[in-house]
């Protein structure tokens, strides 16, 4: 439902861009605000590893997991601010942060033989607000949609992940909750681009997608020392694609 409320929002922001004005192209040296919310979707990356241990004292063999198959779509948003340095490039600083929920899924088997019971796993929500410089090139300066493209650089603060493992079996009742990492702060990078539809001189409403990169996360090892998945959240690098629809006032 939450999805397809940023859908709607998006729809609706497009139809009230069908008969864009034409816009004065920006002068040097002039500023603006904008804000954006969206939807954020993973492109590559493990919370964890796979990897063979003991949990409980039985043999448990668990399944790497993808960003993308823990998380549903997320939400995310940014509030910036811009510094025009020539009519087709800005400065930006923005505020970013994101929000996804886990699914509960099967992650592996407990126990050996003819004796097994089906792992299932599910996380803690992803939760990540960062700042991030960037600079953007426009194109068709002074018309009334303006493609754009730009590059970021940044830093952002994770909120702290554990894992809840369970089986729900007969023969097995397991029931675990690990901490994976702590909270974190991580660089990120990035590149993006977007439509922007200039309404008046001052007012647009542009349509953005960020193809971003985030470093490995702080692991968290004490649960796990001695169950022999201590290397399960080594690497937790992410990429991520959020795509947004936002309104930008310039002065």
């Amino acid at each position: 439902m939450r999805t397809q409320g940023v859908v709607a929002f998006a729809v609706a922001a497009l139809f009230a861009v069908v008969a864009p004005a034409a816009a004065q192209a920006p002068s040097a040296g002039g500023w603006s605000v904008s804000f954006d919310v969206g939807v954020d979707g993973s492109l590559s990356g493990d919370i964890y590893g796979r990897g063979n241990g003991t949990l409980s004292t039985r043999p448990v063999q668990l399944s790497a997991r993808t960003y993308r198959k823990a998380y549903g779509p997320g939400v995310a948003w940014s509030v910036g601010v811009g510094r025009s340095l020539t009519d087709r490039t800005e400065l930006r600083v923005r505020v970013v942060g994101s929000t996804a929920s886990s699914d509960r899924r099967q992650t592996g088997r407990v126990g050996t033989g003819n004796v097994t019971g089906t792992l299932f796993s599910e996380l803690d929500k992803q939760t990540e607000v960062g700042v991030d410089v960037g600079y953007r090139v426009y194109f068709r300066s002074g018309t009334s949609v303006q493609p754009y493209v730009g590059g970021l650089l940044g830093v952002a603060r994770v909120s702290a992940i554990a894992v809840a493992l369970d089986v729900p079996d007969a023969v097995f009742q397991l029931q675990e909750n690990l901490d994976l990492y702590a909270d974190s702060t991580a660089f990120t990078g990035g590149a993006s681009a977007g439509l922007l539809f200039n309404r008046s001189d001052t007012f647009g409403i542009y349509v953005n997608v960020d193809v971003r990169y985030r470093s490995d996360l702080k692991a968290n090892d004490g649960e796990l020392a001695g169950t022999n998945f201590e290397s399960i959240n080594d690497k937790s690098k992410r990429v991520n694609a959020p795509l947004s629809v936002g309104v930008r006032v310039r002065f």
